[in-house]
Parts: C-alpha cells; structure tokens; sequence
C-alpha cells in the first residue's frame, strides 16, 4: 500500500495513522512544517520510538469539522 496523498483517501483509509510524510503531502507543506506543528502542540501525534505517527482520524476531524479545529 503506497502513501496517502489526498483527503478523500485519508478520509476512505482503515488506517489508524498516518505519517508526518503523508500529511505534508495532504496539506501541500514541507515535511518540517508539519513537524514544527506537532512540536507546538499545534497537531496530535504519536511517538513511537523514533516514528512520528499522527492519529488518522484526529486529523481528519481538523481537517473537516470547523468546531474541532478551534479546540486544537
């Protein structure tokens, strides 16, 4: 299974995270930006040993529900 690369696959997707790549690929920004973001707290993430994972389901409730977004 390849990269998710757009919101309607993220949004089909069984899984349950996705990589720091990916998201960057999603929101069309640089793979640091995202890390920058997850760094303020700005986007949830997992760490898992040296993996940086983001819950694929809190990411698409930022991404699509406004109410989500200004809790975050």
């Amino acid at each position: 299974m390849g990269p998710i690369t757009n919101l309607d696959e993220r949004l089909a997707s069984d899984r349950a995270t996705v990589t720091v790549r990916e998201t960057a690929l999603v929101l069309g920004v640089d793979q640091r930006t995202i890390t920058r973001a997850i760094a303020a707290g700005e986007l949830p993430a997992l760490r898992i040993g040296r993996r940086v994972l983001i819950p694929r389901l809190r990411l698409v409730a930022l991404l699509t529900d406004p109410d989500t977004a200004e809790a975050a």
